[in-house]
């Protein structure tokens, strides 16, 4: 796709195209490009035509194994309707996301037609629809009716473009898991569908609504993806269940819990402080050959999960139920609530039936569409200086947290004329360069994850580099609170 994908190398699977498609030129772009994507840094870019990829990838109608993956993530940008292969093809790839652990984006058709069988009706992939609502609805066709599709939006005219924008956003959540050991866990595919769908918002769909056996718009799936929110959950980190510890008003966890148990996740607003609570909860289909072998045929199942939303107190006591999600039919519980006022709160998962492993994420927003300082708060971080190494530390701890683990990290967005540029993590140093014709002043502004924006900010003044052509700024030191 020429020089703006230079630095990229594409394995061709399993031959290499004849023939020019601006369609995947310009999906291309989206989804990797060097300048036009989330993640221009994607090095390695398998390329198949749809036949292939059935036929090469995923050994459909061959009553063999699927080919084991070496990538993290696909990105489906076409639709089928061919019914020889059509559910198998969605279970295959079902199999794929559950047993390898790859994250699949998949697209709705353009127009308002029915749901199309590929691979609309997965239930493991993230299926995505166009923010403008041009897209497929109904409900599902095959493999259970009736199921809420798409999980989320693009903010894209046509199907084929907000896919990879939501396709990207999920390829940034997954390399930082691979950059960071303590977010590894994050890389399930029923983590990173979570953390997408909990920091979707809905603010620019006014007819946006749920039931409690409905848990998704069936328009627009759980809102228009939004990469800021779902970094934040993300780095506020693994947040696992207790019965006795309050945990942050933003993130996530990956586990389980046997039939007719539950699990608990308490969150605090502070006084003072009222917001909306968007949570996800969702697990994968489970996909297996009969009795091992893929030429006899396959079995699936599926769990049946709840999510609730309760109100609390300081025992961690279970108060008034404030809403739930009861689907029987989605793997994907949603809670969505607004104007909900300080106290303590608890997100309940509980078994219907099975045991399978799930994703969940939650996201606390401001009515004012700034995030709920955590309970634990600490004083506002501070700019030590203004020299040319210049160290940003948190200030005194305020409180402690219930399971004395510390602060949540913090976040350090550069912005351009106030547009943030890049994100930066605590402990970590920077020589930041940007072109020359960027050069005046850039700021830089602390944010504790889940907290407020109203941290400290300082106007920085790029010096320009004679010798390549950019501008420098000065080298800034990050301190952990």
């Amino acid at each position: 796709a020429g020089a703006e994908l230079s630095g990229k190398r594409f394995t061709y699977s399993p031959s290499i195209p004849s023939d020019f498609s601006y369609h995947a030129n310009e999906v291309g772009r989206v989804f990797y490009g060097a300048t036009t994507s989330i993640i221009p840094a994607a090095s390695q870019i398998h390329a198949f035509e749809a036949w292939d990829y059935f036929d090469n990838s995923l050994k459909t109608s061959m009553g063999v194994a699927p080919l084991t993956p070496d990538w993290d993530l696909e990105n489906h940008i076409y639709i089928s309707d061919s019914g020889f292969i059509s559910n198998e093809g969605s279970r295959r790839l079902d199999y794929r996301i559950d047993h390898d652990g790859v994250t699949a984006t998949v697209v709705l058709g353009n127009g308002t037609g029915a749901i199309p069988p590929l691979f609309g009706n997965a239930y493991n992939a993230i299926v995505i629809g166009s923010s403008t609502g041009n897209h497929s609805r109904g409900g599902t066709t095959r493999d259970v009716a009736g199921r809420l599709k798409p999980d989320i939006v693009g903010t894209a005219t046509y199907t084929s473009y907000a896919g990879p924008i939501v396709g990207s956003a999920a390829g940034l959540l997954i390399a930082k898991t691979k950059s960071d050991s303590s977010l590894s866990t994050a890389k399930r595919p029923e983590v990173i569908k979570a953390i997408l769908m909990a920091g979707a918002t809905k603010d620019e769909f006014p007819s946006w609504s749920r039931t409690a056996t409905a848990p998704l718009d069936p328009v627009y799936g759980a809102g228009e993806v939004n990469i800021y929110n779902s970094y934040r959950i993300l780095l506020a980190g693994r947040q696992p269940a207790s019965p006795s510890a309050i945990r942050d008003v933003c993130g996530w966890d990956l586990n389980s819990v046997g039939t007719g148990l539950s699990l608990r996740y308490f969150f605090t607003i502070g006084s003072g402080l009222s917001g909306t609570v968007s949570a996800i909860l969702t697990w994968d289909r489970q996909v297996s050959p009969i009795n091992g072998a893929w030429n006899q045929g396959i079995t699936v199942s599926v769990d049946n999960y709840d999510l609730r939303l309760y109100r609390s107190n300081a025992q961690f006591e279970k108060g008034d139920l404030l809403q739930d999600s009861i689907s029987t039919l989605d793997n994907v519980e949603h809670i969505y609530l607004s104007n909900v006022t300080a106290g303590t709160y608890m997100l309940e998962v509980s078994s219907v039936s099975g045991s399978k492993q799930f994703g969940i994420a939650w996201n606390v927003v401001g009515v004012d569409g700034d995030y709920i300082t955590p309970s634990f708060s600490a004083a506002a971080p501070a700019i030590d200086s203004l020299s040319s190494e210049m160290t940003v530390s948190g200030g005194a701890q305020a409180g402690t947290r219930a399971d004395d683990s510390g602060f949540s990290p913090l976040v350090f967005p550069w912005l351009k004329d106030g547009i943030a540029t890049t994100f930066l993590e605590s402990g970590t140093g920077l020589n930041r360069r940007v072109p020359t014709a960027d050069t005046g002043i850039n700021k830089v502004l602390v944010e504790e994850i889940c907290g407020t924006f109203s941290h400290n900010s300082v106007d920085l003044l790029p010096v320009l580099n004679a010798d390549d052509g950019t501008a420098a700024v000065s080298p800034v030191v990050f301190g952990a609170p």
